[in-house]
This record gives structure tokens, sequence and C-alpha cells, in this order.
């Protein structure tokens, strides 16, 4: 009886092993330019107008398949700088429209998915990475390119050069591209983006060969139990 059950503690905690080195197996990162390639302040530090929007969309082509998409990442340049002090909110959506196509209507390269990541107060030294966290997005590269939109909750003023974020100046080509209220659109910049998240399919439910073979040692230890009393 104690071999058994000993044997069944044994399978489940092998299980509970595999499981989890295959949801870390799941994770994935995308990153679109290079940190410390280049530098650029919308919609984080100065502008030349004062702004109200960003957008920035990245082609589908650069994801492998469907994505979770739990964080999103920007960087410092090497300059560092400081916030001009805000609140900023991320949401992410699947967008008809093309890297180098964005409209100048905001709201006509917004998809239906529109979500939600996270309101952020930013303010202060710009550490060397900043990420929005919280929401999750679904992301299936099939069905368009991802957008990511920010709106401060307040205007950035104008003439304000302060913090610099990593980004790719008229050399995104086809990977990424802009649209803002900052000055002119700028297409073929944009700031490098990190996107981290998971592999839906391997992290929504367990493989159902390790709930089999759980539940075959459970079984097998309730067998002896029972035999033993």
């Amino acid at each position: 009886m104690r071999t058994a059950v000993s044997r069944f503690f044994a399978a489940a905690a092998l299980c509970a092993v595999l499981m989890a080195s295959s949801l870390a197996a799941s994770a994935q990162v995308v990153l679109f330019g290079t940190p410390g390639a280049d530098d650029n302040a919308f919609p984080f530090g100065g502008s030349f107008l004062t702004g109200t929007r960003y957008q920035q969309v990245y082609n589908a082509s650069k994801f492998a398949g469907p994505i979770v998409i739990e964080e999103v990442s920007f960087f410092a340049t090497y300059t560092g700088g400081s916030f001009v002090a805000n609140t900023f909110s991320l949401s992410l959506s699947t967008t008809s429209k093309a890297v180098n196509g964005l409209s100048t209507v905001f709201t006509d390269n917004v998809g239906a998915d529109n979500t939600l990541i996270e309101t952020k107060a930013l303010s202060g030294p710009m550490p060397t990475k900043w990420t929005f966290s919280g929401g999750t997005f679904l992301y299936d590269p099939s069905l368009g390119n991802l957008l990511v939109d920010i709106i401060p909750a307040a205007p950035v003023p104008a003439g304000v050069f302060l913090g610099f974020a990593d980004a790719m100046n008229d050399t995104f080509g086809t990977d990424s591209s802009r649209m803002h209220d900052f000055g002119t659109g700028f297409d073929s910049q944009g700031l490098v983006t990190e996107f981290k998240g998971y592999a839906p399919t391997n992290n929504v439910v367990p493989e159902p060969g390790a709930f089999a073979l759980l539940f075959g040692f459970a079984l097998v230890g309730g067998m002896a139990l029972r035999r033993r009393r």
C-alpha cells in the first residue's frame, strides 16, 4: 500500500513539473526594433505641438501565431531624461490598417476588439524599461495588424523636451509606423516596443494527458487504500 501511495504522489509531482514546464515553454516575447538604436520623445516626453494621442501599428507577420498579450514595454535611450508627468492609457486592438497606412482620423484605426491594458501614471526619471500591464489582449495575427493606442489624460505640452524613448526613425520600413498629433505623422517611424505574453492554446487548459495520468494513479492509490482497510 505504501508503495502504491508513494508512486501516486511521485506521479502527481512529475505531472505538476511537466505542466509547469509546458506553460513556461509557451511564453512569447516579440520585439519591434532595437533598444538603443535611436530616440524619440512622443508621447512620453518632448513635443513640437501639444499632443493628445499616439498610435502605432505593428506588422502581423512578425508574430508566429495567436498570443495573449500581457505586457507592452518601452525603453529609455542612453541619454535618459524624465517623463512629462502625466497619466497614460494604453489600449490594444486588431486594425485593418496597413503599416504606413494609418489614418489621420484616430478612431478609424481602432479595431472592434479594442481593449484597455492599463492606465498608468508616469513621472520623474525614466527607467531603462517601463511596462503597461494588468489587462490582457488575445491577438490573432491572421485577422490584421496590431495597433497600440496611447491617450494621455491631459495634453502633453509643446516644447517640453525631457524624456526620450528608444525609437526607429525612418528605419522601421514595413514593420511598424505611427500616427499622432504631436507634429507630422512620421510614417516608418515609431517606438521600440516589446510585447510579452503566451500562446493561448497551451495556457488555457493543461494537456489532457496530464489529467488522465493523475486520475489513473489516484485510482490506483484509492484501490490500494481500500484493500488495506
